[in-house]
């Protein structure tokens, strides 16, 4: 598989600049329909872990069940299913990595897709058990977390495969109870 930096390296400058302009208008129409949802509607359209499959990545507006207990959470994970039960899902969420950290695990995770295409056939192979065993999957263990289905607060947005690595490079964390450079020196200090 092409790794993140071949990918970039083959694009001209100018092509970055377009796909990154391109990422930021597809964010900015995607932002405005994730709208928060009231309780009953979101209780009355079954279980969102049904809309989350595995090997793709989504965003989406979450409120932490035992948020007052928790030294930090991110209210808007950008996030990569890994496994998921009737009430949770266990994903990667991208944003607990500094960006010089996330860059090595994005391009560590473009090696276990099953293609190069990067459109709608691709996603991502990588489960729970080829974290804790392949090395260069290190960067993912504290960006494992799980999420309970019923504590989703907005619609789910799926990534396009082509947008991934700039839309998991925006800096769309919303960090609860700390700031950003005490996660990424926490999570630093968990590989």
């Amino acid at each position: 598989m092409a790794s993140l930096a071949q990918r970039w390296e083959s694009q001209l400058p100018s092509d970055l600049q377009k796909r990154s302009v391109e990422s930021m208008e597809w964010f900015k129409t995607k932002a405005r329909n994730l709208k928060v949802r009231p309780k009953p509607l979101l209780r009355g359209m079954g279980s969102p872990a049904v809309r989350l499959e595995q090997g793709k990545m989504y965003m989406f507006f979450y409120d932490a069940k035992h948020k007052q207990k928790l030294p930090y959470w991110d209210k808007f994970p950008c996030m990569i299913p890994l496994d998921a039960t009737s009430k949770k899902v266990l994903g990667i969420n991208l944003h607990y990595l500094a960006p010089r950290h996330r860059i090595l695990l994005l391009n560590a995770l473009f090696e276990e897709t099953n293609n190069e295409e990067f459109d709608e056939t691709t996603e991502f192979r990588v489960f729970y058990e080829t974290i804790k065993a392949v090395t260069r999957l290190k960067y993912a263990k504290p960006c494992i977390k799980w999420y309970i289905t019923g504590r989703i607060q907005s619609r789910i947005t799926e990534v396009p495969a082509e947008k991934w690595d700039i839309v998991s490079m925006m800096p769309t964390a919303q960090w609860q109870n700390s700031h950003a450079n005490h996660v990424y020196a926490e999570s630093a200090r968990r590989f």
